[in-house]
Formats: C-alpha cells, sequence, structure tokens
C-alpha cells in the first residue's frame, strides 16, 4: 500500500524539502516570478519559480540556489535554463531555530573550481 504524504492533502503551492524523498533528476520546463511573502522582512518579495516537466509544483528559488543552478547549467540567465536538467534532493538544515528538509541543488565539482 502507498503511502500519503501530508502535503499531498494540504495543497501548498511550492515544492518542499520534504516532498522530495530522494534525489531526482528534472527538467526545467518554465519559469516566473511570483510574489511570495517573507516571514524575514514583514511582506511580500518577488521570488523566482521553476517549473518542472512532469510536476506540479514549481520549486522556489532562493539566491542560493539560484547561483547553484547558474554554476551547474553554465548561465545566470533563467531564459537559459529552460529546457535543461537540474538534480535535486533533501538535505536537513537549521532556520529559524528548528531542523527542516531544504531542497538543494546537486552541485558538479567541475563547477566549483
Amino acid at each position: 500500500m502507498s503511502e500519503t504524504h501530508w502535503r499531498s492533502i494540504v495543497g501548498t503551492k511550492y515544492l518542499a524539502g520534504d516532498e522530495v524523498l530522494k534525489e531526482i533528476t528534472v527538467m526545467i520546463e518554465k519559469w516566473e516570478e511570483v510574489m511570495v511573502y517573507s516571514k524575514k522582512d514583514k511582506k511580500d518579495i518577488p521570488m523566482l519559480a521553476l517549473y518542472f516537466k512532469g510536476t506540479k509544483k514549481a520549486m522556489l528559488v532562493t539566491p542560493r540556489k539560484g547561483v547553484d543552478i547558474g554554476r551547474e547549467l553554465g548561465s545566470p540567465h533563467v531564459e537559459n535554463w529552460v529546457g535543461k536538467q537540474i538534480t535535486i534532493y533533501a538535505k536537513d538544515e537549521k532556520h529559524f531555530g528548528k531542523t527542516f528538509p531544504v531542497i538543494t541543488i546537486k552541485k558538479d565539482p567541475k563547477n566549483y573550481v
């Protein structure tokens, strides 16, 4: 019998680390600028959302993820990312005093020399 993750019922809009159960390679299908509420800034801020082929939810791109994706794909320009693949996985990180699974971009060491 398959198990049902609570996020599939609650219906969050963006992909979260606890939904990425294993390392997965995804193809970037499209991107868009979205407004997301920031707890830190206490207001809506613009963010980049990436949509992947075959998935229902977009992934929000933090500055760190943006740098990593740009290095992996050889361009900081999001228009050049469409149609290309990245590998993502979840990694536990401490934020706001709690530990959360955070979506991380798998890095190829040759891109960080």
